[in-house]
């Protein structure tokens, strides 16, 4: 698996440069705290919790009115240290596959 180890930098189509940091158990927690309910918001309170730009960690809000390639990027970065990239079906945007 592919884990973060150190702060990674991902620079957004616009020129801007967000930062992206290493998560811990906290995180995931928080993440869902969070997501509430909707499954389907977990990755994206997750990649706010943690990537930042400015110092400033992202909001919710920020990520959706990002362009898809710049949203992508981000989620990339901590990409396969995620807990949902490690756990096929745990949400249902990602695929089971079958054993």
């Amino acid at each position: 698996m592919d884990t973060i180890t150190e702060e990674r930098s991902v620079i957004l189509s616009d020129g801007r440069v967000v930062q992206v940091r290493p998560g811990k158990g906290r995180d995931m927690l928080e993440a869902g705290r969070r997501a509430g309910v909707d499954v389907s918001r977990l990755p994206f309170e997750m990649a706010g919790l943690l990537a930042s730009m400015d110092g400033q960690p992202l909001s919710f809000d920020t990520l959706m009115d990002m362009e898809m390639a710049d949203l992508t990027a981000i989620m990339a970065a901590y990409g396969k240290s995620n807990f949902l990239a490690s756990r096929p079906g745990i949400c249902s945007t990602l695929p089971v596959s079958e054993a």
